[in-house]
């Protein structure tokens, strides 16, 4: 065969080659560009804790965590020894044991490998036990050019003579020795050889024999035992305690003490090899969130809740009946409670209930409050939570909001005055640094600084002119003037003429702020950096006898701008006017 053929062969295999593991994309794909494996030697293994020590009612930990896997789907699993509880000199029992881990490990649907733990192997016995019934105490295997050593800590309960012994050391470097070319070696072995203390680099002796034999390799060495995660370099490899999987331990809250449950899934490349330490509970297989369940969740709880404003008595009362379901074939829990304010003068028949309910039936939770008008902000708040063992499927919080019954009563028109930029282009929020901006929302930039209210007015942009709004169902619609206006601030002025000094209940909803001025004093300033509330801001006004001045501060980011106002007035008692 001449040169140029075997030119020609090299070319169209490499580009067989290339395209099966590139793939074929159009020209200009939007992606980001990163190397694609350039061969069929990347893999992925998962690994298991220790099971056992105090963990006997930790079995759902473990049964989370095989289910996960399944969901990763990796080539195989390895447990770091641990199995079952151990320490019984009567084989019965051990078969029992074995028998109880076998119900739970057969749910895995990937192969599966394990080595033992001082609690699989804890005398003599139960050494000839494993050998017997479960296969070699220590053992070796290639998968996939990396070598994986699967080694006995627990040797010394038969040969009475080190962790390992010298037969096991000497297997390990002869594996080692005869295993040149692999891309990885993974090491193996339930109680660690090393310290895991910051600063202390002591090994057994044994261990001191095997180190020299790693090097050049890439080798990482994995151990558990201890039930903590800890990761530590020795002489360039990784030596990693992993932590239980179900074993009894005190978990903390914070990862990087290493203090919780997990599994490991380890993906290998020719070059390197990514750990991944997961917490059981934080995978799910594609189709957890259907349809059908989360309708069941959303009908365990309806609410309905009314407020009734009695103006002349100066009193205020709240009722709210919750009809609690269970669609489920499994006991529901559910909690109730009414949250008040301390300055408020709130009283409620109760404050919490809790309610457990079996499948298919339903029962209905009520609470009734009441309060003085003048002594009732903030309004209080009805909230819930339903529990399905331990998973929440449905809470929230029901705001009490009198109803039109109340008689709301809005201004036909207003005045107008606007646009001033905000001087930023982008939504203020708490990562992108114009959360300072945000805040200046509140400080005065315009007819707010004096509340000398003139036809023309200077602003933080110089002097605008003030203009009549038509005001419609208590919307004030600023993008009748302003539609063009994004990150701007603008105003509302309107008067209420009272027939006596009286407290009024008022409510605004804004997109997207607001602040209210009653008299040149706030009385209200919604959240800078929410979008339109979901219930109107409720508050109060203390008029006096004769004009009263209400100045409204609205801002805008994008999209619409305009904000409802309105006062609780049932007998139009209360007159809306213009300066002019």
């Amino acid at each position: 065969m001449n040169r140029a053929i075997m030119r020609l062969i090299l070319f169209v295999l490499i580009l067989v080659f290339t395209s099966q593991v590139m793939g074929q994309f159009p020209e200009g794909t939007p992606w980001l560009k990163r190397p694609f494996p350039v061969n069929n030697e990347k893999f992925t293994f998962a690994i298991l804790g220790d099971k056992t020590t105090g963990g006997e009612n930790n079995w759902p930990i473990f049964d989370r965590a095989v289910d996960e896997i399944n969901h990763l789907r990796p080539d195989f699993v390895i447990m770091v020894g641990d199995l079952i509880q151990g320490y019984v000199a009567d084989k019965n029992h051990v078969e029992l044991m074995w028998q109880e881990f076998m119900t739970h490990a057969e749910r895995l649907q990937v192969p599966f490998f394990v080595l033992p733990g001082n609690h699989d192997i804890s005398n003599e016995m139960m050494y000839d036990f494993w050998t017997k019934n479960v296969g070699p105490p220590y053992y070796s295997f290639v998968y996939n050019k990396s070598l994986f050593l699967l080694l006995n800590s627990e040797e010394y309960k038969k040969t009475k003579a080190g962790q390992f012994g010298e037969k096991q050391l000497q297997f390990i470097k002869n594996k080692i020795g005869k295993n040149s070319r692999v891309n990885h070696m993974f090491l193996f072995m339930h109680k660690p050889t090393w310290s895991p203390n910051e600063g202390e680099s002591s090994l057994t002796e044994e261990w001191k024999t095997v180190i020299p034999w790693l090097k050049g390799r890439k080798a990482t060495v994995f151990a558990g035992h201890r039930h903590r995660l800890l990761y530590k370099t020795i002489d360039g490899h990784r030596h990693i305690l992993h932590s239980a999987t179900g074993g009894k331990l005190a978990p903390k809250e914070m990862a990087e003490l290493g203090n919780f449950h997990h599994f490991s899934l380890v993906t290998v490349e020719p070059d390197t090899a990514v750990i991944a330490i997961i917490k059981p509970g934080h995978i799910f297989p594609g189709d957890i969130a259907r349809p059908d369940f989360i309708d069941k969740a959303n009908s365990t709880i309806s609410a309905k809740s009314a407020v009734d404003v009695d103006q002349a008595e100066n009193k205020i009362r709240a009722t709210i009946v919750f009809k609690f379901t269970n669609p489920f074939n499994r006991l529901l829990q559910a909690k109730f409670r009414i949250d008040i304010a301390e300055k408020s003068d709130w009283v409620f028949d109760k404050l919490q209930r809790f309610v457990e309910l079996e499948a298919g039936t339903s029962a209905e939770i009520s609470f009734s409050g009441k309060s003085k008008i003048d002594s009732s902000m903030p309004f209080p708040e009805a909230r819930f939570d339903v529990s399905l063992g331990r998973d929440v499927v449905n809470e929230g919080v029901v705001q009490f909001y009198p109803g039109e019954e109340a008689g709301w009563h809005s201004p036909a028109e207003v005045l107008v005055l606007g646009a001033v930029d905000m001087g930023i282009k982008r939504k203020p929020t708490v990562n992108n640094g114009l959360l300072k901006s945000a805040k200046m929302l509140v400080q005065p930039w315009g007819p707010e600084i004096d509340f000398n209210i003139q036809k023309t007015q200077m602003t933080a942009e110089g002097l605008k002119k003030w203009q009549r709004l038509k005001v419609t169902e208590g919307k004030i619609d600023f993008d009748q003037y302003f539609r063009d206006r994004d990150y701007s601030v603008g105003f509302a002025h309107f008067t209420i003429e009272s027939p006596k000094d009286k407290f009024v209940l008022a409510s605004v909803r804004p997109d997207n702020f607001c602040q209210v001025y009653l008299n040149g004093e706030v009385v209200l300033t919604g959240q800078a950096l929410r979008g339109v509330p979901a219930v109107p801001y409720i508050f109060l006004l203390q008029l006096k006898k004769g004009n009263n001045e209400i100045l409204l501060k609205m801002a805008d980011y994008t999209g619409s701008w305009y904000s409802n106002f309105a006062v609780i007035d049932p007998g139009k008692d209360l007159q809306f006017k213009t300066q002019w």
